[in-house]
This record gives C-alpha cells, sequence and structure tokens, in this order.
C-alpha cells in the first residue's frame, strides 16, 4: 500500500543571504520526499548561489532583493508548487531529517506543524 506521505508534492522553501558556507550541507541532508527546492536569495555576495547549484542542481533560485526574511518565505510560498510547503534555514539550525515526521504530521491532518529549538531536549 503507498503511503499518504507518497501521494503529496513536499516543496522545500530556503531563504538565503551569504550561506555560503552553509547551504551546501543543508541540501546534501535533504530527505528523499522532497519533490522541489526554491531558495530565495536575497542578494548574496558570497557564492551561495554556486554552493545551492553544486549539490542541488534542480533548485529553483530567485534572487529577491527585497529586504527581511519574511518577504523572502513569500517570494518562496509564491514560487512553490508542491501540496505541501516546509521553511528551512540555510545556516545549519534546522535538522532536515525531521523534514518527514512534520510531513506526516501535515498528511494526518493537521494544518500547520512547527519545530521549536526551545522544547524539552530539542537543541539546533
Amino acid at each position: 500500500m503507498e503511503s499518504a506521505t507518497a501521494r503529496v508534492r513536499v516543496s522545500l522553501v530556503v531563504p538565503t543571504l551569504n550561506e555560503e558556507k552553509n547551504v551546501g550541507v543543508v541540501l546534501s541532508a535533504l530527505p528523499a520526499l522532497i519533490d522541489e527546492v526554491v531558495v530565495v536569495d536575497g542578494g548574496s555576495t558570497d557564492g551561495t548561489v554556486e554552493a545551492v547549484r553544486r549539490v542541488c542542481p534542480d533548485a529553483h533560485v530567485v534572487t529577491d532583493r527585497r529586504r527581511g526574511k519574511g518577504r523572502a518565505l513569500r517570494t518562496g510560498f509564491e514560487c512553490s508548487t508542491g501540496d505541501i510547503i516546509v521553511i528551512i534555514d540555510a545556516d545549519g539550525s534546522m535538522d532536515p531529517a525531521e523534514i518527514p515526521a512534520m510531513v506526516a504530521v501535515l498528511v494526518s491532518g493537521a494544518d500547520v506543524v512547527k519545530g521549536s529549538r526551545f522544547l524539552q531536549g530539542a537543541g539546533t
């Protein structure tokens, strides 16, 4: 029997600004259930975009020089085509290995899933 998570398309939105040293590590650890990667770059002056292309050549990279992470997320949402949109920071502060568990909760009926490094046992 096909799992519920196999029936949904999952888009990943990654806002970036000068994350050359970190973004490759994050993207190389993505779980297989990610169907689409949308990187919204805020006009990085280092090699962030090149690092994305090396590790994730199929990523959709959008440059949005308007200021703010919220703006970058909105741009990423607009460009995403998945049934579920997952957000992850490019700095390595979030563990991509947690994405399948979060997607499973959404597929089970939750409207929103939010990770927190402030919960007991959590960390960065």
